[in-house]
């Protein structure tokens, strides 16, 4: 199942994953899908098998639950055990993006999303399977935004570390962190590498591509953020996930204002001078000194006219060639104690990133990932 789309998103934060359910479902005899026998304790040969739908003539189907998998999405049907009843639910999740791109790096914009639910709709359909979906219940929405960064995703792992959200927990695993509680959860992850942990190619990414997902994990938590409780009030109102997504990120990972920014460069300096003084003794102070004079002489004026210069003024050509040496050799001692940032701050990476995935206008940047 594939469908056309034109270019689209202009960048606005947009769905990837939805997770829908309902109880309001009719399976046509012969449908197409599987039904998974019945589970055996194997110790004490007790099996455990459900009503899960009826056939034409009302005859029960059972099992231990029934489910279909396509490349656009995951069906199941089966009971909530615990629940006191075992009421019997129809689950289904899908990547939106996929069914129109065939791979979820691009945002859909309105138009897009309404096709690929239409599209799923018209799939079970196909397969016997009776349901509303744009009655179905909403369970999860992945809200994400793409921007291609200035530098690789390594390169901001020192500034996603210093970032927090409240009431959660910050995982780092090198590619891709974290910030989530039971409800919600902001995920900040190099695409290209998990696209190809995949096995999927990532050509067709921009270099630097950073993903930035805002992921509603509840019922409860969908219905009071976007104020849609089904699918059909979700896409009857898309143009609200971009605020909500706005407002989740800045009251969290980029909330830092002014004064806090000038912390983190505090903190840098604090870093660098403990990296030196482990490293040099009682002499850190002073090679510290001169190796951020040489980096910060480096950026102000730039590397290649920093030599430039000195070839200007200095007319023996070991001298320069020594004094270049001595140059590069002072600059990099403290861009490695500093990180390897190269030839940004923590400040200044932190203000690309939010500029890039908040920007001011509404989803109008250049800087936004358009593939």
């Amino acid at each position: 199942m594939r469908t056309q789309g034109q270019n689209s998103g202009k960048g606005c934060p947009m769905i990837d994953t939805l997770k829908v359910f309902t109880d309001d479902f009719r399976i046509s005899d012969n449908a197409g899908l599987f039904v998974q026998p019945a589970t055996v304790n194997y110790e004490t040969g007790e099996t455990k098998e459900y009503n899960l739908f009826r056939k034409d003539n009302g005859a029960w189907v059972t099992g231990a639950k029934a489910y279909v998998n396509t490349g656009d999405y995951q069906l199941t049907i089966k009971p909530i055990v615990g629940n006191g009843n075992g009421k019997v639910l129809l689950f289904l999740q899908t990547s939106l993006p996929k069914i129109v791109h065939g791979e979820n790096y691009q945002a859909l914009n309105n138009d897009e999303t309404v096709q690929a639910i239409d599209a799923i709709a018209d799939d079970l359909n196909n397969r016997g399977v009776g349901v509303n979906l744009q009655a179905c219940k909403i369970s999860r929405i992945d809200a994400f935004r793409m921007a291609s960064a200035n530098n690789p995703f390594t390169s901001y792992a020192p500034v996603f570390r210093l970032l927090s959200a409240k009431r959660s927990h910050t995982t780092d695993y090198g590619t891709t962190f974290t910030w989530a509680n039971t409800q919600r959860e902001i995920c900040v992850y190099d695409k290209a590498v998990e696209m190809r942990n995949r096995g999927v190619k990532s050509s067709a990414l921009p270099t630097n591509a950073i993903r930035f997902e805002y992921r509603l994990k509840t019922s409860r938590v969908c219905k009071k953020e976007t104020g849609a409780g089904n699918v059909r009030e979700l896409v009857n109102n898309l143009d609200n996930l971009q605020d909500v997504y706005r407002q989740a990120l800045e009251n969290s990972i980029f909330s830092l204002d002014a004064k806090a920014l000038a912390t983190v460069t505090a903190n840098e300096l604090e870093n660098g001078l403990r990296v030196y003084f482990k490293r040099y003794g009682g002499a850190f102070v002073n090679r510290f000194f001169r190796d951020f004079g040489a980096y910060a002489l480096g950026r102000l004026a730039g590397v290649e006219t920093v030599k430039s210069v000195l070839s200007s003024v200095l007319d023996d050509r070991y001298g320069l060639w020594r004094h270049s040496k001595l140059f590069d050799e002072y600059r990099m001692n403290f861009e490695m104690a500093r990180g390897d940032l190269g030839d940004s701050t923590l400040k200044d990476l932190y203000l690309e990133l939010k500029e890039k995935i908040l920007p001011d206008s509404s989803c109008e940047t250049g800087d936004l990932m358009t593939v």
